[in-house]
């Protein structure tokens, strides 16, 4: 049986796979040198990260632990295009689409009692040299309960 961190995580996987214009969402890997361009000479990176539990709180009362927790996934998205106006609308389509995904269904299907974007980091991805990237990191809060702590 899989812990329930990972059926949330699996769960907003499978929640942000498949919507345009977001490519194909990869789970904890490593960001690539150079992107693979799509027809339209977008280069683009989206990556889920396991992150980390920030709140473990014990709940008190029946006969078995019970356990809320409060699981922070990261997403990164980026888009590379020499071309400026491109770029940008590719990246923030992609920002809007992340956010109308947990938006239409902030229980991933039942899975988590609630999912949200909880904040936004748009420095410290590029590196010095590659002026052609917008870059994201989002964190989303995934809050569920467990007889385990975890």
């Amino acid at each position: 049986m899989t812990i329930r961190t990972y059926q949330a995580l699996d769960a907003l996987a499978t929640r942000l796979s498949g919507r345009a214009p977001l490519p194909e969402l990869s789970r904890d890997q490593k960001l690539p040198g150079r992107f693979a361009a799509d027809d339209e000479g977008s280069g683009r990176h989206f990556v889920l990260r396991t992150g980390t539990a920030e709140n473990r709180e014990q709940l008190l009362g029946g006969a078995e632990r019970h356990f809320e927790i409060d699981h922070m996934a990261e997403i990164e998205w980026l888009v590379e295009n020499k071309d400026r106006a491109a770029r940008v609308a590719t990246f923030n389509a992609g920002l809007e689409e992340i956010d109308n995904a947990l938006e239409e269904d902030p229980t991933l299907g039942g899975v988590v009692d609630h999912a949200e974007i909880s904040g936004t980091q748009f420095n410290g991805l590029v590196t010095e040299g590659v002026p052609e990237i917008e870059a994201a990191i989002l964190s989303v809060r995934l809050t569920f309960t467990s007889t385990r702590p975890f």
